[in-house]
């Protein structure tokens, strides 16, 4: 069983720089921004914590990604590392926080103008943009 869940995570993996580098081509991106997760998910929310440990740390993949996607379109392409700093928790519209549900961490409300938001494509906004300054 352990040997079959470590072809799969190692296949996960393969995977994973391989739809970077077919977005990262298709896309012509010049620069690739990934959240930098090289962090412990110890004294971590449950939630956070099974999130933090389930995304690839292994920043390795997406560097091979650029390599490959810059070596096929014959164009640097910029591996930036984002700070993830509130990227989860600051609405990318106004900079409220979240109103969260028991059991429901995908869709929040912001206290501060009461839209409803799903949190990864508002995360996904701030590492696209560079990540929250504030």
């Amino acid at each position: 069983m352990y040997e079959r869940r470590k072809r799969l995570l190692r296949e996960i993996k393969n995977q994973c720089k391989l739809l970077s580098v077919a977005v990262l081509i298709q896309s012509k991106a010049k620069q690739f921004n990934v959240e930098d997760l090289q962090m412990s998910a110890r004294g971590k929310s449950g939630a956070l914590a099974k999130a933090i440990l389930a995304m690839p740390d292994e920043i390795n993949i997406f560097e091979q990604a650029v390599i490959l996607a810059s070596s096929y379109r014959q164009a640097d392409i910029e591996l930036k590392l984002i700070n993830p700093f509130k990227t989860s928790s600051n609405h990318y519209d106004c900079g409220g926080k979240w109103r969260r549900s028991l059991g429901n961490w995908d869709l929040c409300q912001c206290t501060f103008c009461e839209a409803e938001v799903n949190t990864h494509f508002n995360a996904a906004l701030h590492i696209r943009d560079g990540g929250v300054l504030a």
